[in-house]
């Protein structure tokens, strides 16, 4: 797997499922009935909105091909940019810029340059893909392919659910609304991706952000893939410089 590759599974999707469920709410008074209406407001009330994030990432890699451990920081202006530097044992290996249509990776393993489109990213991770997408995972926030939900309360969280949108979608929501699970799924092609939300804590005004996320995807291309991903440093609403220089003598 090389590095661009290895990039966007890891970082850009960030988040999610490994092995074991995490945050099940199962304490506490049973819960009150919700209409799909009511949760799908909440849920959305309870979005990170900022204008500005920053922050460290610490990210391990499993797949069939690699397993694999690094450092990231992570750079994004709401709607506009996406910006990732990947270091090993303290090194840049790779830097990646991502806006509304483009993707452009350095990879300084090998000393290539990649621009693209967001065509790049799909046929990378092998599921629909967008900039909002993307910035969603990362920020912590649903990702909607629907929004017609029906919801049922299982094991004391509000479950909510669609089989007729494509990719088939689920969200679980614990008693304070807050966002612990996302899966989607697709049977033709048969392809899987769960996020799971963990380590919710106080980030600023009306803000709950989720510092871990566990990542899971299965397709016939991809085989199975797992990614943790640990947020540290946060810092909001500040704007930063995000450089992005290709070396001369990169080939594309």
């Amino acid at each position: 797997m090389n590095i661009k590759r290895l990039l966007f599974f890891s970082i850009t999707l960030a988040a999610l499922l490994a092995s074991c469920k995490t945050g099940r709410n199962l304490a506490g008074a049973p819960l009150k009935e919700r209409s799909p209406d009511y949760l799908l407001r909440k849920m959305i009330d309870n979005q990170v909105d900022a204008k500005w994030l920053s922050a460290k990432l610490k990210v391990n890699h499993k797949s069939e091909e690699l397993t694999i451990g690094f450092t990231g920081n992570l750079r994004l202006c709401k709607d506009s940019l996406i910006w990732i530097q990947v270091k090993k044992f303290g090194f840049e290996v790779a830097r990646a810029q991502v806006t509304k249509d483009s993707v452009f990776v350095i990879d300084r393993i090998h000393n290539e340059y990649t621009a693209a489109g967001m065509d790049y990213i799909r046929q990378m991770i092998n599921f629909p893909a967008n900039f909002e997408m993307l910035q969603a995972l990362l920020l912590g926030n649903p990702v909607f392919f629907t929004k017609n939900l029906s919801t049922e309360i299982v094991d004391n969280e509000y479950k909510l659910g669609s089989t007729e949108s494509r990719p088939k979608s689920e969200y679980r929501l614990d008693r304070d609304y807050l966002l612990k699970r996302m899966f989607f799924s697709e049977e033709q092609p048969e392809r899987k991706m769960s996020m799971e939300l963990d380590k919710y804590q106080p980030a600023g005004k009306r803000r709950n952000f989720s510092y871990l996320r566990k990542l899971n995807m299965s397709s016939r291309e991809t085989g199975n893939l797992q990614v943790d991903l640990e947020f540290s440093d946060l810092e909001f609403d500040v704007p930063k410089s995000t450089p992005f220089e290709v070396p001369s003598g990169y080939s594309r």
